[in-house]
C-alpha cells in the first residue's frame, strides 16, 4: 500500500483520549529490512509483496499493543521478505511501539522467546498484545 493510498482510507476510529498513532508506512518497512539484512546478514529482498502490505493495513479501533503484536505475528509468520522475517516483525514492533511513545523495554532472552514463540505459531496476536501490556510500565 502506497502512502498515498493509504491517506485516501476512510478515517480510522481512534480509542477516546487517543491521538491516530503513527503508522510503519511500507517504505519504512522496507528500509527496517534493509537495515537488518545489512547489519546482520542474509539476503535482501520481498518474497511475497501481498504478505508484508497485508500486515500494514490500518486498524479502525487502535489499540497500540494489538497493532505492534500485529506487526510482529504478521511480518514474523508470513514470510514476505527473501529472509530476515523475524528480525523485520521484531524491528516493525518495537519502532511502531517507540514512535508512539509506548517503548518496550525487555531482556533480550524474552523478547527471543516471543519471536521465535510468534514465528511458529505458538501464540496468537491477542497473546503477544497481552504480553507487551504486561511489560509496559504502569
Amino acid at each position: 500500500m502506497t502512502p498515498s493510498a493509504r491517506s485516501r482510507s476512510k478515517p480510522k476510529r481512534v480509542r477516546e483520549g487517543r491521538q491516530e498513532p503513527r503508522w510503519l508506512s511500507l517504505e519504512t518497512v522496507l528500509a527496517l529490512h534493509a537495515e537488518q539484512v545489512d547489519r546482520f546478514g542474509g539476503s535482501h529482498g520481498v518474497l511475497h509483496p501481498g504478505a508484508v502490505e497485508a500486515v500494514l493495513v490500518d486498524r479502525e479501533d487502535v489499540d497500540l499493543a494489538e497493532v505492534g503484536a500485529a506487526y510482529l505475528v504478521g511480518l514474523a509468520g508470513a514470510h514476505g521478505f527473501v529472509d530476515g522475517n523475524k528480525r523485520i516483525g521484531t524491528a516493525a514492533m518495537l519502532v511502531f511501539l517507540a514512535i508512539n511513545r509506548r517503548p518496550l523495554h525487555v531482556p533480550p532472552a524474552e523478547l527471543y522467546a516471543l519471536v521465535m514463540s510468534a514465528a511458529t505459531q505458538r501464540v496468537t496476536e491477542g497473546q503477544v498484545a497481552t504480553w507487551i501490556r504486561e511489560r509496559w510500565p504502569q
